[in-house]
């Protein structure tokens, strides 16, 4: 009868087969409450009751009751979350929610992230106090914040915790405490409870979901404290956290381990997770970490404990881990199913540590689609002029060429003292001694702690900054304070290059002086700021100076030119800029002379 009900519930238009099975449903459900009957039974007659609009609330109740119950053996409620998950609706959602507000269950989390609806009732339940901000953990707020639904992300925004400057201020904080000698066993307590969910340390954890960390007691306090603190400063690509949504509209969360021409496995707290590729309907790569922020909580003392107790158990890297190759690849594939979890004996060859590279930092050069970097030349400026600092490099454009030596020939004619830099240490290191820096550049890794800093000391001493072209795209996935402080928003897209019209709406602006009232140029027309609802909160307000004729994807203009509100710098950003076509064109030079002779005027 149970098979049936189903059937029941669709086809049963005057409600005979109903009051003929009302019985039968009771039964079902002293069954269902029965810790006698066989757990699989158990949850077939929930997927069922759910299913039957005449038993689905007395079956949420049973349900509820038995997933708060410490005693439920861990088949049965795995079951029962299962049919829950089956059988959407806001009653569901309730039950899971307050489910996981009784056990902090990583399956009923599992599946409450798996939907949308249940993802937001979560956070509505932890905005409004149901569902304590500390229970949650900082690894599933992390999850819920990088949600692959976008509605589930911004809700989700207002319970982040702090990033940027202020990651750099708190870190600084810590460090007197953390230095101090620690207490190892409680340390280790603390890596077991927090910890050892994603990290194999000796015999610590089951399996390594993050970078194995043999070796990481080597690492400095400060090192280690910001890896801790910041997870998100410095990613390895092969633990990049991956979003996919399948064809079902569930989502599901996980570095890729392994991919095959029919499948991909995910791994994240909850195991592995084999999916067809057929099944898949979106992949989005976060190039975020799954560690998540938020582990401040533990304290100035607790850090201090932890990172003693990784530095007293510290054992060698093993040759294993001296490399970091792609996911394994095999043949073979199959429909999304659970897969053992990785033991030693047959876990695929992992990663080096992040931290096996300095704080914060990547390689300079060989990111995906970048260009290799040029000779660096020594920083020279002439007496008496205003210095320019010229930052570029990457991908997708020819920097040098362009950025380098064509704008660089444009400024130095209009009196300018220059110096053009792909290197981040360089570029870092002459900010302080510059009065204006035009930034371009989107090469991966370039954006180091020493960099991040100085582009910040830099805007806060109150010189001026000119984001050009590649500098207005969302180009640092790890930092996105640099669009919201100094962009004022960003591009995600552009039109293909071709020709497009700019038209100078603010001609009485010192940085549109003598620049035409309209002209044409061929370049890429940026999508800057093309949809208000994905720009982050707090993002700061731009002063649009000229834009572009519609685009064809939006088919409305968008700013070309602007002024980013800041408190202490002047800040002018400029789309323009592909190739030879714009940094040729008369009324470019105009404007970018014009916009770093203002941003470097006191």
């Amino acid at each position: 009868m149970a098979a049936t009900l189903p059937l029941v519930a669709k086809w049963d238009r005057t409600g005979q087969l109903a009051a003929a099975a009302e019985a039968v449903t009771r039964q079902m459900l002293r069954d269902l409450a029965d810790a006698a009957q066989p757990g699989p039974r158990r949850g077939e007659l929930a997927a069922s009751l759910l299913a039957f609009p005449r038993t689905r609330a007395d079956a949420l109740t049973v349900l509820g009751d038995l997933l708060a119950a410490p005693a439920t053996p861990a088949p049965l409620r795995a079951a029962l979350v299962q049919a829950l998950g089956g059988a959407p609706g806001k009653d569901a959602d309730a039950v899971l929610v307050a489910a996981f507000r009784a056990t902090r269950s990583p399956g009923v989390f599992d599946q409450i992230v798996r939907r949308p609806d249940s993802a937001l009732a979560l956070v509505e339940a932890i905005k409004a106090g149901a569902v304590p901000v500390a229970e949650v953990g900082p690894g599933n707020l992390a999850r819920l914040r990088t949600h692959p639904n976008r509605g589930v992300a911004a809700a989700a925004a207002a319970l982040t915790v702090a990033g940027g400057a202020e990651k750099d201020a708190l870190i600084t904080q810590l460090m007197p405490e953390v230095t101090k000698a620690g207490d190892v066993a409680n340390g280790k307590a603390l890596f077991t409870a927090a910890c050892a969910i994603c990290h194999k340390y000796g015999d610590v954890g089951v399996r390594d979901v993050g970078p194995p960390l043999a070796g990481i007691g080597s690492k400095s306090p400060l090192e280690l404290l910001t890896h801790i603190v910041d997870p998100n400063r410095q990613v390895e690509p092969n633990y990049w956290q991956w979003n996919l949504t399948t064809r079902k509209g569930e989502t599901l969360v996980g570095v890729i381990v392994a991919e095959t021409s029919a499948s991909l496995t995910l791994r994240n707290q909850g195991g592995d997770t084999e999916v067809r590729l057929a099944d898949i309907a979106s992949r989005e790569n976060t190039r975020r970490s799954l560690m998540p922020e938020g582990l401040e909580g533990l304290g100035a003392a607790g850090l201090r404990d932890v990172i003693a107790y990784l530095a007293a158990s510290s054992t060698p890297a093993s040759a294993a881990g001296a490399a970091a190759p792609a996911p394994t690849k095999k043949s073979g594939g199959g429909k999304a199913k659970k897969v053992a979890a990785a033991t030693p004996a047959n876990a695929p060859a992992a990663p080096a540590p992040a931290a096996a590279a300095p704080a914060g930092d990547g390689p300079k050069e060989g990111g995906k689609n970048d260009r290799p970097l040029p000779p660096t030349e020594p920083v020279r400026w002439e007496a008496g002029k205003t210095r320019v600092l010229l930052i570029g490099g990457g991908s997708s454009h020819k920097f040098t060429e362009f950025f380098g030596v064509t704008d660089s020939a444009t400024l130095r004619a209009a009196g300018f003292t220059v110096h053009y830099t792909e290197d981040r240490d360089q570029a870092a290191a002459a900010l302080p001694e510059a009065d204006v820096a035009v930034i371009s550049v989107n090469r991966m890794f370039f954006d180091t702690p020493a960099y991040r800093q100085a582009v910040f000391a830099f805007a806060a001493a109150g010189k001026g900054i000119v984001m050009l072209h590649p500098g207005t795209w969302y180009a640092f996935q790890r930092w996105p304070e640099l669009n919201a402080r100094l962009v004022g928003g960003g591009s995600r897209g552009h039109d293909k290059l071709g020709p497009y019209t700019v038209h100078v709406r603010k001609p009485e602006h010192p940085v549109m002086r003598g620049v035409p009232a309209s002209f044409e140029v061929v370049d890429e027309l940026y999508y800057m700021n093309a949809e208000p609802e994905k720009i982050p909160a707090g993002t700061a307000a731009i002063e649009v100076l000229a834009e572009s004729s519609p685009s064809q994807k939006f088919q409305r203009p968008h700013p070309v030119a602007w002024i980013t509100s800041h408190e202490k710098a002047r800040v002018v950003g400029i789309t323009l800029g592909h190739d030879e076509r714009v940094h040729d064109h008369p009324a470019f030079r105009t404007l970018l002379t014009n916009a770093v002779r203002w941003a470097g005027s006191k």
